[in-house]
């Protein structure tokens, strides 16, 4: 015996479909949204820890601009310069330049920012 759907049936089926397809969607969605609030705070929760260690240690991060490089040294100043020997001096005088005090060719590190 087969089975015969009226047009109503076929409806029904179809709706039920398409409400099945949206619940899919919609649960996506909200599991797509739940990592990425979940990611955000692990995120902030990793910077966090981060720069409580740095202040811990005493320390910051600067940055060689020209090659991108980065080096952990005293958060006691604000301003680190970088002569080719691997000596570093530091100020938090933003005037200073060891270029004209000092001998040798300084590069002026830029801190990195949370």
């Amino acid at each position: 015996m087969a089975k015969h759907f009226t047009s109503a049936g076929f409806m029904r089926l179809a709706a039920a479909l398409v409400m099945s397809a949206a619940a899919s969607l919609a649960h996506a969605h909200e599991a797509q949204v739940i990592n990425g609030v979940t990611q955000n705070a692990m995120r902030g929760s990793d910077n966090s820890v981060f720069h409580a260690d740095q202040n811990i240690r005493g320390v910051q991060t600067f940055r060689e601009p020209a090659t991108g490089t980065t080096q952990e040294l005293s958060n006691l100043y604000d301003h680190a310069w970088q002569n080719g020997t691997g000596d570093y001096v530091m100020s938090n005088d933003p005037s200073f330049n060891p270029n004209e005090h000092m001998s040798g060719d300084w590069n002026q590190l830029q801190a990195v920012n949370p």
